[in-house]
Parts: C-alpha cells; sequence; structure tokens
C-alpha cells in the first residue's frame, strides 16, 4: 500500500499546484451559487400556494386565488402530500378547497399574506366553512437554500468526471507509461486517482458548506451528518468511477474533455439541481430518476433541508447510485489501458 499513498500524494499535491483545478472546483462553485440563487429569478421551487380544488362549483373560487402571484392548482396532489411538502418547505400555502369547506395550510411567516388573501376571496366562499392551520418552525425553501445542496452534488459530479480528463492527459504525456515500467499495478493507479480525487471531494464540499452556511445563511442542518458523508463520498465514488470509464474508452484528452462536458451539462440541467423534478413531464422524471445525479441531489437535499425521507426513496436511491459506481468501476478498470 506504500505505493497507493505514495502516488495518492502525488496526484493531490498536482491538483493544489493547479491553479484551474483549484478555481473550477472550489471558486466557481460558490459564483454559481450566487448567481442562480440571488441574481436569476424563479430558480428552485416555482410556486408558493398550491390549490387542491374538488367539485364544480370550486371554480369560482379558484379562479379568483390563480390571480395571486406564484399559484398553482394541483389535481395529483393529495391533502396528505400537500402537507407533507408544506412540513418540508417545499411551498408556503396550501388551500384545500371543497363543496363544504376552504382550508388555509400555511407557514407562519405567510399568516399576514393569507389574511389578505382570504378578506379578498370571502365574497365568493358562499355557505362553506373557511379554517386556517398554521405551521410553526418550519422555514420556506428559499432559492439559495435549492440550490446549495444541489450545487454540492454538481460540484461532486464535476471532480469525477473531469477527473477521468486527467487520465488521460497523463497517459498522452506517457506518464502511466512510467508508472507501468515502474512496476505500478493498473489497480494501484485506479486506487490512488480516486483516493486524490475524494480529497478533493471532500474539501469542495466543506468549502461549499461552509460558504451556505457562515456567510450566506442557508439553513444547513447536520443532524445525519454521517448520512451525508456517506451520500457525499458514495457520490464522489459513481463518479469518479464514470470519469474512470471515460478514461478507458478513449483515447485523447480532447475525446474526454468533449464527452465529460456533454454529460455534465446534460445531467446539470435535467437532474433538480435549479428547477424541481415535478415541472418536467412524467415521462421525464422517469428516465431522469435513473441517472445518477439525481439521486444523489434529492438526498443531499433532504438530508441537509432537513425534509422527511421515506426509508423505500432512501433504499432506492442508495441502490442506483451502487449501480453506477460499481458497475462504471468495473468496466473502467477492465478496459483500462496504460497507453
Amino acid at each position: 500500500m506504500k505505493s497507493v499513498f505514495a502516488l495518492t500524494k502525488a496526484y493531490i499535491s498536482l491538483l493544489v499546484k493547479d491553479k484551474m483545478t483549484l478555481f473550477w472546483f472550489l471558486a466557481f462553485p460558490l459564483l454559481f451559487v450566487l448567481l442562480f440563487g440571488y441574481v436569476v429569478p424563479n430558480v428552485g421551487n416555482q410556486h408558493d400556494m398550491v390549490i387542491l380544488a374538488e367539485g364544480e362549483n370550486s371554480k369560482l373560487l379558484t379562479d379568483q386565488l390563480m390571480t395571486f402571484p406564484r399559484t398553482m392548482i394541483d389535481e395529483d396532489m393529495t391533502l396528505n402530500e400537500g402537507k407533507t411538502e408544506l412540513e418540508n418547505g417545499n411551498i408556503s400555502i396550501l388551500v384545500s378547497i371543497t363543496e363544504e369547506r376552504v382550508d388555509f395550510h400555511y407557514l407562519k411567516e405567510e399568516e399576514k399574506w393569507v389574511k389578505n388573501i382570504q378578506q379578498a376571496i370571502t365574497p365568493n366562499i358562499g355557505e362553506r366553512i373557511m379554517d386556517s392551520v398554521t405551521y410553526e418552525g418550519v422555514h420556506k425553501i428559499e432559492p439559495i437554500d435549492f440550490i446549495m445542496p444541489g450545487m454540492i452534488g454538481l460540484t461532486i459530479m464535476q471532480i469525477g468526471l473531469f477527473g477521468g480528463t486527467s487520465l488521460l492527459e497523463d497517459r498522452s504525456k506517457q506518464i502511466l507509461r512510467r508508472l507501468k515500467i515502474s512496476g505500478i499495478k493498473p489497480w494501484q493507479v485506479i486506487l490512488s486517482h480516486i483516493l486524490s480525487r475524494l480529497v478533493m471531494v471532500l474539501f469542495s464540499t466543506l468549502v461549499l458548506i461552509v460558504f451556505g452556511r457562515v456567510i450566506l445563511g442557508v439553513p444547513l442542518q447536520f443532524e445525519f451528518w454521517y448520512t451525508q458523508f456517506l451520500f457525499i463520498i458514495l457520490g464522489g465514488f459513481v463518479f469518479l468511477s464514470l470519469g474512470l470509464l471515460i478514461a478507458s474508452v478513449l483515447k485523447s484528452p480532447e475525446a474526454g474533455n468533449i464527452l465529460s462536458q456533454s454529460v455534465n451539462f446534460l445531467m446539470a440541467f435535467i437532474c433538480g439541481i435549479f428547477i424541481p423534478l415535478t415541472i418536467l413531464p412524467e415521462t421525464v422524471q422517469s428516465i431522469v430518476s435513473f441517472l445518477p445525479l439525481t439521486p444523489l441531489v434529492e438526498m443531499l437535499r433532504s438530508l441537509f433541508l432537513g425534509a422527511a425521507i421515506e426509508p423505500v426513496t432512501l433504499m432506492m436511491s442508495s441502490l442506483i447510485l451502487l449501480f453506477w459506481g460499481f458497475a462504471s468501476f468495473i468496466l473502467g478498470s477492465l478496459l483500462f489501458k496504460w497507453e
């Protein structure tokens, strides 16, 4: 193992000395957080008020409610699902309309706004009973809160995918060939490469967490820090294995960079980093849910923002990540070339 540790140390030293690498994996994610969290409007959850309506006589009321900004009608959501969304801070106000009642469920911080809405719709309520339920101690997820865990996942993916490009550069510069001549085994190179990049993953994640919690005031939670740590490591392993697979099947750094950029760009914009998956068509959601970045981002977001996680969801997310990780690692190792 001495060779592995020595090689890992050498890889880490090269990463630290590379200013461009440090910019892309440390400074750039922070700029992205600021851009999409504060500058670009309507990033993250797109609606503050969700309406659940039953009965033909609800149309007049729902039409009036729809005149308020950031409001939507959800025909598929149940009342219990809506309450869960509210408790997780994904929405601020839930309005349940039936033939007999109009119930407002809302976060404490929206109390004044809800009273204004209730006052406006009172003439159209008719004989319905109007009631209110206030949720205290729940923080509404703001755009910056939504973006931060997603950026952690994005950074993990980029470090992993572009790690493959660095292996291709080592091959093109005959560095891997010289390592082979010195007696280093393929598994030692692969393990050293993964370990060094995992150190970068952990350090970059720590920088993002400190920046988000201390500087930006994002309410990141650490009650399940051990689970968060495991998913960060698992995510790093998955994307480093994908990077290894890319390096094993392609011949040049240029080709590796193009493929890594393509995969990175595609998953960054469809896997729930900037927009909720629920706004995508159901067919697209089904496909996207099996891409490795999706379960990683969803788990990190739930863990860091204190949202409830169903055991089945936790298990399925872990299985999807493990599948991608081990499948990519095994294929990448079998196809690994020195030159």
